[in-house]
This record gives C-alpha cells, structure tokens and sequence, in this order.
C-alpha cells in the first residue's frame, strides 16, 4: 500500500517566504499547510499535527523560540521534527535552539535543493527514531 505524503507545516510571518516553501515542497510531493503566525502554528499543531514543522524565528508576538518550548513542553508533540527557519546564524542561536529541542536548521536565504535536502534528512531521521 503506497505511503501517503508527508504533511509539513510552513509557520512564517512572510507570506512570499510561505509561498515559496509552499511551491518547493509541493513540487517534491508533500502536503502543505500553512500558519502566518506562532499563535496559529501552536493551534494547527494541536489540532491536526503535521509531520515536519518549518518554523520561522523571528516573527512579531509568539515568536518560534515560544512556539518551539510550546511543542516540547506537550505529550503529544513533543517528539515532533522541528526544523528552525532564521537568518540569525549565530552560533548562541543555534545552541540556543538545539537547548530547545530544534531537529535542525536552515538559514535563510537557502536554495531549493538546501530545503528538501533537509526536509527528507528530518523526516528520515524522525522515522527511524520512531
């Protein structure tokens, strides 16, 4: 019976940012869904939860340090890959979201081939933890 495809949760404050992420990963066979804000990706995630988060940092109100503590800190979530957007490439961020629980990161901007290349690494590795 075939596999049906993953289902990845775009969180980003930039809409052409979301719609370019959207087109790559549709492209590349998976589900999309999107949230413009962390208050709405903590919603979309409790209630239907996605396979793969591609979670933006730096977003106004809950940003995604916020939602990613948010994700963990659940039960139900708390084993869900999280892939960290951000053009802070610090190396203080990047302990910083690894302390949090992030399953990776890509820094912005990245190309196309970056994006799924690091998509598929999650997702596998996420299953074979599974």
């Amino acid at each position: 019976m075939p596999q049906s495809p993953a289902t990845v949760l775009v969180v980003d404050d930039d809409l052409l940012v979301a719609e370019l992420l959207q087109v790559h990963l549709e492209t590349a066979g998976y589900v999309v869904r999107h949230a413009s804000d962390g208050a709405a990706a903590l919603r979309a995630v409790e209630a239907e939860p996605p396979d793969l988060v591609l979670l933006d940092v730096m977003m106004p109100d809950v940003d995604g340090w916020t939602v990613l503590s948010q994700v963990r800190s659940q039960p139900a979530t708390s084993t869900l890959p999280v892939v960290l957007l951000t053009g802070k490439s610090m190396p203080a961020d990047q302990v910083r979201g690894w302390n949090l629980g992030a399953s990776g990161f890509l820094s912005k901007p990245f190309s196309a081939e970056d994006l799924l290349a690091k998509v598929d690494q999650v997702l596998v590795d996420a299953a074979a933890e599974a």
